[in-house]
Protein backbone atom coordinates (compact mmCIF):
# COMPACT_ATOMS: atom_id res chain seq x y z
CA UNK A 1 0.00 0.00 0.00
CA UNK A 2 3.02 2.61 0.90
CA UNK A 3 4.03 1.86 -2.72
CA UNK A 4 0.59 2.22 -4.48
CA UNK A 5 0.03 5.22 -2.23
CA UNK A 6 3.33 7.57 -2.03
CA UNK A 7 5.85 6.59 -5.45
CA UNK A 8 3.42 7.99 -7.96
CA UNK A 9 2.68 11.35 -5.71
CA UNK A 10 6.42 11.53 -6.05
CA UNK A 11 7.25 10.79 -9.58
CA UNK A 12 4.20 12.87 -10.33
CA UNK A 13 5.64 15.77 -8.92
CA UNK A 14 9.37 15.67 -8.38
CA UNK A 15 10.03 16.43 -5.01
CA UNK A 16 13.22 16.82 -3.72
CA UNK A 17 13.75 13.66 -1.56
CA UNK A 18 17.48 14.44 -0.26
CA UNK A 19 17.62 12.62 3.41
CA UNK A 20 14.61 10.84 3.16
CA UNK A 21 16.05 8.21 2.34
CA UNK A 22 18.10 7.11 5.92
CA UNK A 23 17.81 3.48 6.58
CA UNK A 24 18.19 4.26 9.94
CA UNK A 25 14.76 5.53 10.27
CA UNK A 26 13.36 2.05 9.73
CA UNK A 27 12.27 0.67 13.44
CA UNK A 28 13.77 -2.88 13.31
CA UNK A 29 13.12 -5.31 16.25
CA UNK A 30 15.99 -5.47 18.01
CA UNK A 31 19.06 -8.06 16.78
CA UNK A 32 17.40 -6.99 13.09
CA UNK A 33 19.36 -6.10 10.19
CA UNK A 34 18.49 -4.11 6.84
CA UNK A 35 21.20 -4.55 4.06
CA UNK A 36 20.57 -2.40 1.14
CA UNK A 37 22.58 -1.93 -2.60
CA UNK A 38 22.09 1.62 -4.83
CA UNK A 39 23.04 -0.09 -7.92
CA UNK A 40 24.50 1.70 -10.80
CA UNK A 41 25.89 0.16 -14.15
CA UNK A 42 29.46 0.28 -12.97
CA UNK A 43 29.07 1.09 -9.03
CA UNK A 44 27.58 0.02 -6.22
CA UNK A 45 27.55 1.39 -3.11
CA UNK A 46 26.35 -1.34 -0.06
CA UNK A 47 24.48 -0.23 3.68
CA UNK A 48 23.88 -1.64 6.40
CA UNK A 49 21.53 -0.77 9.57
CA UNK A 50 20.09 -2.13 12.75
CA UNK A 51 22.28 -5.11 14.62
CA UNK A 52 25.91 -5.84 13.78
CA UNK A 53 27.19 -8.83 12.22
CA UNK A 54 25.93 -8.97 8.34
CA UNK A 55 27.30 -7.77 4.71
CA UNK A 56 26.96 -7.68 1.18
CA UNK A 57 27.45 -11.35 1.46
CA UNK A 58 24.86 -12.68 4.54
CA UNK A 59 21.63 -14.70 3.34
CA UNK A 60 18.06 -13.58 3.20
CA UNK A 61 14.56 -14.88 2.16
CA UNK A 62 14.05 -12.30 -0.71
CA UNK A 63 9.93 -14.20 -0.70
CA UNK A 64 8.24 -12.90 -3.46
CA UNK A 65 10.81 -11.23 -5.63
CA UNK A 66 11.33 -14.79 -6.63
CA UNK A 67 8.25 -13.92 -8.96
CA UNK A 68 10.61 -11.57 -11.24
CA UNK A 69 12.73 -14.47 -11.91
CA UNK A 70 10.19 -17.02 -12.74
CA UNK A 71 8.44 -14.51 -15.17
CA UNK A 72 12.28 -13.93 -16.83
CA UNK A 73 12.55 -17.61 -17.41
CA UNK A 74 8.94 -17.60 -18.27
CA UNK A 75 9.76 -15.05 -21.13
CA UNK A 76 13.55 -16.55 -22.13
CA UNK A 77 11.28 -19.69 -22.89
CA UNK A 78 8.72 -17.44 -24.65
CA UNK A 79 11.88 -16.00 -26.68
CA UNK A 80 12.85 -19.45 -27.37
CA UNK A 81 9.56 -21.22 -28.45
CA UNK A 82 7.56 -18.35 -29.21
CA UNK A 83 3.34 -19.21 -28.35
CA UNK A 84 4.91 -20.19 -24.84
CA UNK A 85 3.00 -17.45 -23.05
CA UNK A 86 -0.07 -17.80 -24.95
CA UNK A 87 -0.31 -21.43 -24.50
CA UNK A 88 -3.53 -23.17 -22.90
CA UNK A 89 -2.29 -24.75 -19.58
CA UNK A 90 -4.44 -28.35 -21.07
CA UNK A 91 -1.91 -28.02 -23.67
CA UNK A 92 1.02 -28.43 -21.12
CA UNK A 93 -1.03 -30.51 -18.45
CA UNK A 94 -3.41 -32.88 -20.30
CA UNK A 95 -4.94 -33.83 -16.78
CA UNK A 96 -6.68 -30.28 -16.70
CA UNK A 97 -8.79 -31.54 -19.88
CA UNK A 98 -12.54 -30.36 -19.12
CA UNK A 99 -11.61 -28.23 -15.48
CA UNK A 100 -12.37 -24.50 -15.66
CA UNK A 101 -8.36 -23.75 -15.52
CA UNK A 102 -7.57 -25.82 -18.89
CA UNK A 103 -7.56 -22.48 -20.86
CA UNK A 104 -5.31 -20.47 -18.52
CA UNK A 105 -2.17 -19.12 -20.32
CA UNK A 106 1.41 -18.29 -18.94
CA UNK A 107 1.17 -14.75 -19.82
CA UNK A 108 -1.88 -14.95 -17.43
CA UNK A 109 -0.63 -16.29 -14.89
CA UNK A 110 2.51 -13.93 -14.91
CA UNK A 111 0.56 -11.21 -15.15
CA UNK A 112 -2.56 -11.99 -12.33
CA UNK A 113 -5.07 -12.08 -14.73
CA UNK A 114 -5.92 -15.93 -14.45
CA UNK A 115 -8.61 -15.36 -12.16
CA UNK A 116 -7.02 -17.57 -9.42
CA UNK A 117 -7.09 -16.73 -6.09
CA UNK A 118 -4.21 -16.03 -3.85
CA UNK A 119 -3.83 -19.13 -2.53
CA UNK A 120 -4.78 -22.59 -3.23
CA UNK A 121 -7.52 -23.73 -2.13
CA UNK A 122 -6.10 -26.76 -0.17
CA UNK A 123 -4.34 -24.14 2.23
CA UNK A 124 -7.79 -23.34 3.97
CA UNK A 125 -8.12 -21.56 7.01
CA UNK A 126 -7.96 -24.72 8.57
CA UNK A 127 -4.65 -26.42 6.95
CA UNK A 128 -2.85 -22.63 7.84
CA UNK A 129 -4.06 -23.17 11.35
CA UNK A 130 -1.83 -26.10 11.34
CA UNK A 131 0.92 -24.94 8.92
CA UNK A 132 0.84 -20.76 9.94
CA UNK A 133 5.06 -21.45 10.55
CA UNK A 134 5.61 -23.72 7.41
CA UNK A 135 2.88 -23.05 5.08
CA UNK A 136 4.37 -24.21 1.73
CA UNK A 137 6.37 -26.37 3.38
CA UNK A 138 3.80 -29.92 2.75
CA UNK A 139 2.55 -28.44 -0.24
CA UNK A 140 3.84 -30.59 -3.66
CA UNK A 141 3.28 -31.20 -7.46
CA UNK A 142 0.24 -33.58 -6.72
CA UNK A 143 -1.21 -31.35 -3.91
CA UNK A 144 -0.38 -28.27 -6.52
CA UNK A 145 -2.62 -31.25 -9.53
CA UNK A 146 -5.09 -31.80 -7.75
CA UNK A 147 -6.23 -28.09 -6.98
CA UNK A 148 -5.94 -26.86 -10.13
CA UNK A 149 -8.61 -29.70 -11.00
CA UNK A 150 -11.33 -27.87 -8.77
CA UNK A 151 -10.34 -24.62 -8.92
CA UNK A 152 -12.85 -22.08 -10.00
CA UNK A 153 -11.71 -19.01 -12.38
CA UNK A 154 -13.12 -15.54 -11.30
CA UNK A 155 -11.24 -13.00 -13.42
CA UNK A 156 -13.63 -10.48 -11.91
CA UNK A 157 -14.27 -6.94 -12.87
CA UNK A 158 -10.88 -5.55 -12.47
CA UNK A 159 -9.16 -8.37 -14.58
CA UNK A 160 -6.19 -8.20 -12.08
CA UNK A 161 -5.65 -10.12 -8.79
CA UNK A 162 -2.35 -10.96 -7.31
CA UNK A 163 -1.65 -14.53 -6.93
CA UNK A 164 0.96 -16.80 -5.21
CA UNK A 165 -1.23 -20.38 -6.51
CA UNK A 166 -0.77 -18.58 -9.82
CA UNK A 167 3.13 -18.30 -10.05
CA UNK A 168 3.13 -22.15 -8.22
CA UNK A 169 1.44 -23.14 -11.45
CA UNK A 170 3.64 -21.08 -13.51
CA UNK A 171 6.74 -23.11 -12.55
CA UNK A 172 4.59 -26.03 -13.11
CA UNK A 173 4.47 -24.75 -16.90
CA UNK A 174 7.59 -24.00 -17.31
CA UNK A 175 8.49 -27.23 -15.77
CA UNK A 176 6.29 -29.14 -18.42
CA UNK A 177 7.34 -27.22 -21.67
CA UNK A 178 11.22 -27.27 -20.46
CA UNK A 179 11.53 -30.83 -19.51
CA UNK A 180 13.96 -29.60 -16.10
CA UNK A 181 12.18 -29.19 -12.96
CA UNK A 182 12.12 -25.58 -11.68
CA UNK A 183 15.41 -24.50 -9.51
CA UNK A 184 17.16 -26.47 -12.34
CA UNK A 185 15.81 -24.21 -14.88
CA UNK A 186 16.39 -21.22 -12.57
CA UNK A 187 19.57 -22.03 -11.37
CA UNK A 188 21.00 -23.39 -14.93
CA UNK A 189 19.32 -20.04 -17.01
CA UNK A 190 19.13 -17.03 -14.81
CA UNK A 191 21.49 -17.54 -11.57
CA UNK A 192 24.65 -19.11 -13.35
CA UNK A 193 25.34 -17.16 -15.75
CA UNK A 194 24.51 -14.00 -13.50
CA UNK A 195 27.07 -15.15 -11.53
CA UNK A 196 24.48 -14.85 -8.32
CA UNK A 197 26.75 -17.64 -7.18
CA UNK A 198 25.51 -17.20 -3.33
CA UNK A 199 21.78 -17.92 -4.15
CA UNK A 200 19.81 -21.07 -4.03
CA UNK A 201 16.36 -22.01 -3.73
CA UNK A 202 16.17 -25.17 -1.43
CA UNK A 203 17.96 -25.50 2.14
CA UNK A 204 20.04 -27.78 3.41
CA UNK A 205 20.70 -28.45 6.94
CA UNK A 206 23.71 -26.59 6.95
CA UNK A 207 22.59 -23.65 4.69
CA UNK A 208 19.73 -22.95 6.91
CA UNK A 209 22.56 -22.72 9.69
CA UNK A 210 24.51 -19.67 7.17
CA UNK A 211 20.77 -17.41 6.71
CA UNK A 212 20.61 -14.55 8.83
CA UNK A 213 18.23 -15.53 11.54
CA UNK A 214 14.99 -13.96 11.16
CA UNK A 215 12.23 -11.86 13.03
CA UNK A 216 8.29 -12.46 13.18
CA UNK A 217 5.82 -9.93 12.47
CA UNK A 218 5.64 -10.23 16.29
CA UNK A 219 8.83 -9.50 17.26
CA UNK A 220 9.80 -13.13 17.94
CA UNK A 221 12.36 -15.65 16.53
CA UNK A 222 10.84 -17.16 13.51
CA UNK A 223 11.64 -19.85 11.45
CA UNK A 224 13.02 -20.16 7.97
CA UNK A 225 9.83 -21.47 5.25
CA UNK A 226 10.77 -24.56 2.94
CA UNK A 227 8.78 -25.04 -0.55
CA UNK A 228 8.01 -27.61 -3.08
CA UNK A 229 5.30 -26.94 -5.82
CA UNK A 230 5.04 -23.14 -4.63
CA UNK A 231 8.50 -22.27 -4.63
CA UNK A 232 8.45 -20.16 -8.39
CA UNK A 233 6.19 -18.06 -6.22
CA UNK A 234 8.63 -17.54 -3.44
CA UNK A 235 11.37 -19.87 -2.40
CA UNK A 236 15.13 -17.90 -3.49
CA UNK A 237 17.59 -17.12 -0.49
CA UNK A 238 20.48 -14.30 -1.66
CA UNK A 239 22.52 -11.82 -0.67
CA UNK A 240 22.36 -7.89 -1.62
CA UNK A 241 25.71 -8.57 -3.44
CA UNK A 242 24.15 -11.20 -5.67
CA UNK A 243 21.13 -9.28 -6.24
CA UNK A 244 23.29 -5.94 -7.00
CA UNK A 245 24.78 -8.30 -9.78
CA UNK A 246 20.69 -9.50 -10.64
CA UNK A 247 20.11 -5.30 -11.17
CA UNK A 248 23.55 -4.72 -12.56
CA UNK A 249 22.50 -6.85 -15.30
CA UNK A 250 19.13 -5.37 -15.80
CA UNK A 251 20.79 -1.97 -15.98
CA UNK A 252 23.20 -2.88 -18.84
CA UNK A 253 22.01 -6.42 -20.37
CA UNK A 254 23.54 -6.99 -23.87
CA UNK A 255 20.81 -7.88 -27.16
CA UNK A 256 21.55 -11.64 -26.33
CA UNK A 257 18.26 -14.22 -25.50
CA UNK A 258 18.41 -13.43 -21.81
CA UNK A 259 18.68 -9.59 -22.60
CA UNK A 260 15.80 -10.06 -24.90
CA UNK A 261 13.96 -11.95 -22.35
CA UNK A 262 14.91 -8.85 -19.81
CA UNK A 263 12.96 -6.68 -22.18
CA UNK A 264 10.12 -8.52 -23.06
CA UNK A 265 9.51 -9.38 -19.15
CA UNK A 266 9.59 -5.48 -18.85
CA UNK A 267 6.99 -4.70 -21.03
CA UNK A 268 4.08 -3.81 -20.04
CA UNK A 269 1.44 -6.79 -20.55
CA UNK A 270 -1.44 -4.88 -18.20
CA UNK A 271 -3.08 -1.78 -16.70
CA UNK A 272 -3.56 -1.83 -13.20
CA UNK A 273 -5.28 1.10 -12.63
CA UNK A 274 -3.67 4.36 -13.10
CA UNK A 275 -0.29 4.87 -13.66
CA UNK A 276 0.45 1.50 -12.98
CA UNK A 277 0.67 -1.61 -15.02
CA UNK A 278 2.23 -5.07 -15.11
CA UNK A 279 4.66 -6.79 -16.91
CA UNK A 280 6.02 -10.38 -16.72
CA UNK A 281 6.43 -10.44 -12.90
CA UNK A 282 7.91 -6.74 -12.49
CA UNK A 283 5.18 -4.09 -11.20
CA UNK A 284 5.73 -0.62 -13.01
CA UNK A 285 5.04 2.86 -12.28
CA UNK A 286 4.68 5.67 -14.67
CA UNK A 287 5.17 9.54 -13.75
CA UNK A 288 6.85 12.46 -14.46
CA UNK A 289 9.81 11.50 -12.63
CA UNK A 290 10.18 8.45 -14.69
CA UNK A 291 9.45 5.05 -14.51
CA UNK A 292 10.18 2.37 -11.90
CA UNK A 293 9.34 -1.30 -12.14
CA UNK A 294 9.68 -2.96 -8.72
CA UNK A 295 8.63 -5.90 -6.62
CA UNK A 296 8.81 -6.63 -2.59
CA UNK A 297 8.92 -9.90 -0.92
CA UNK A 298 7.99 -11.02 2.40
CA UNK A 299 7.98 -14.74 4.34
CA UNK A 300 7.13 -15.71 8.04
CA UNK A 301 10.91 -14.03 9.03
CA UNK A 302 11.93 -11.42 6.17
CA UNK A 303 10.71 -8.57 3.97
CA UNK A 304 12.58 -7.24 1.14
CA UNK A 305 12.82 -4.50 -1.76
CA UNK A 306 13.78 -4.03 -5.22
CA UNK A 307 13.68 -1.79 -7.92
CA UNK A 308 14.96 0.18 -10.61
CA UNK A 309 14.80 3.13 -12.96
CA UNK A 310 16.96 2.13 -16.24
CA UNK A 311 16.42 5.37 -18.17
CA UNK A 312 18.37 6.90 -15.22
CA UNK A 313 20.42 3.77 -15.06
CA UNK A 314 19.72 3.60 -10.79
CA UNK A 315 18.56 0.10 -8.81
CA UNK A 316 17.69 -0.51 -5.32
CA UNK A 317 17.69 -3.78 -3.25
CA UNK A 318 16.99 -3.83 0.21
CA UNK A 319 16.99 -7.40 2.61
CA UNK A 320 15.74 -7.22 5.80
CA UNK A 321 15.39 -9.95 8.46
CA UNK A 322 12.41 -8.54 10.57
CA UNK A 323 8.86 -9.54 9.19
CA UNK A 324 7.44 -6.40 10.98
CA UNK A 325 9.36 -3.52 9.95
CA UNK A 326 6.68 -0.81 8.14
CA UNK A 327 7.77 1.41 5.37
CA UNK A 328 10.50 -0.68 4.15
CA UNK A 329 9.28 -0.30 0.14
CA UNK A 330 9.13 3.58 1.17
CA UNK A 331 12.77 4.00 2.22
CA UNK A 332 13.84 1.62 -1.15
CA UNK A 333 11.80 3.98 -2.70
CA UNK A 334 13.47 6.93 -1.31
CA UNK A 335 16.45 5.87 -1.95
CA UNK A 336 16.08 4.38 -5.61
CA UNK A 337 14.86 8.03 -6.30
CA UNK A 338 17.70 9.42 -4.59
CA UNK A 339 20.13 8.10 -6.69
CA UNK A 340 18.11 8.60 -10.39
CA UNK A 341 17.88 11.97 -9.35
CA UNK A 342 21.61 12.10 -8.25
CA UNK A 343 22.63 9.76 -11.33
Amino acid sequence: MVVRILLPLLLWLGLPLAGLAQLDRLELVEGASVSAAVVRPDTVEFMQAGAAGIDADSLFEIGSITKVFTALATALQEARKPGFLGQPLVELLPELEGKATAGITPRELATHTSGLPRLPPTMNVIYLAFNRSDPYAKYDRDSLIADLKRTRVNKGAAGHAYSNYGYAVLGLALERADGREYPQIIREELLGPLGMDSSFMAYTPELEQKVVPGFGDDGRPAPVWHHQASSPAGSIISTTGDMARFLQWCLSSDEDALGRALTLSMAEQQQTGGRHAIGLGWQIIRGKGGTVYWHNGGTGAYRSFMGMMPEHGAGVVLLCNDAGVEDLDGAGIRLLLDAARDK
